[in-house]
């Protein structure tokens, strides 16, 4: 127990002591006791090594704020005028990711409201900082703001136009942030100001790479007949784990091995003797670790 702070109005003091769930970690050798005040006897805790903490249903922290951490910080990387409403905080984000990610530093992380792409940067802020390769998928719709929508719409603007699209979230807000949150600078080549809360500076950027897709709708007959190979290609590339860079093919040949990446592809079912042969002898796939390889057919 510790005496706490005294009441003037009520004349009491404030009696501090440890509840029996920490007396409980105690025991059993999840807490440990760092020091003890030889005078108050109060101690000093500590979780055991091996041990977490249990999370909290409400954090306070002031690295989560999102005004200074989410729309300030936004503001700082894409440039003043910047519009977006209600960023989360970066570190807010990190931290979750954190919690359930501390031991899987392989793992892809997938969000399918990207909003301003504040889990990618965080995820490359968590890679930086525990030395791990997480990759991040974000999905996002490129849909324009209402006042701006409208104000386009009196400018004679319609939704598919170039100018339309210019002004949509992904390509205004989302994708500038990955790009250049990871590059350390602008597309203009200005580096960005400040640091993170652990020193780093921002003009560091970060050992990542980033790739941009546009999702649209496929005619079924075309993918059946085999015309749209190059259309489907990224999304292989992505399911064999993005290894190496992206090798563009129209599928015309026998069968695609692609250069640096872990798979292959059959085009032609007619040729599939001579391409199992060649997967056999592991002309693609002897560089590689077995559990990234994987095989597309």
């Amino acid at each position: 127990m510790k005496l706490g702070g005294f009441d003037e109005s009520r004349k009491t003091w404030t009696v501090l002591y440890l509840g029996e769930r920490a007396q409980q970690q105690i025991e059993d050798g999840d807490v440990e006791i760092v020091s003890r005040n030889p005078v108050t006897n109060a101690v000093e805790v500590a979780y055991t090594s091996g041990q977490r903490r249990q999370i909290k249903t409400v954090w306070h922290r002031a690295s989560h704020d999102a005004g200074t951490y989410g729309s300030s910080l936004l503001r700082t990387i894409l440039g003043e005028g910047t519009s977006f409403a209600f960023p989360k905080s970066l570190y807010a984000v990190r931290d979750s990711l954190k919690i359930l990610l501390a031991n899987k530093p392989h793992a892809t992380v997938l969000d399918f409201f990207a909003g301003s792409g504040t889990t990618l940067h965080a995820t490359a802020l968590l890679n930086a900082e525990d030395g791990g390769k997480r990759r991040c998928i974000l999905v996002t719709n490129n849909e324009v703001g209402d006042t701006r929508a409208r104000q386009l719409v009196s400018e004679g603007k319609a939704p598919g136009s170039k100018e339309w699209e210019r002004e949509g979230i992904c390509e205004s807000v989302t994708w500038p942030r990955v790009r250049y949150s990871l590059e350390g600078k602008r597309a203009d080549g200005t580096r960005l100001p400040g640091d993170y809360l652990d020193g780093r500076a921002m003009s560091d950027g970060f050992e990542e790479n980033a790739a941009y897709y546009r999702l649209d709708f496929l005619d079924p007959a075309e993918v059946k007949r085999g015309e749209r190979y190059g259309a489907i290609l990224p999304i292989l590339w992505m399911m064999a784990g993005a290894f190496g860079d992206l090798e563009l093919s129209k599928g015309l040949g026998k069968y695609h091995f692609p250069k640096g990446c872990p798979f292959c592809v059959l085009l032609r079912e007619d040729h599939f003797k001579e391409f199992a042969v060649r997967v056999s002898a592991g002309s693609q796939l002897a560089a590689w670790d077995s559990r990234s390889s994987q095989v597309a057919s």
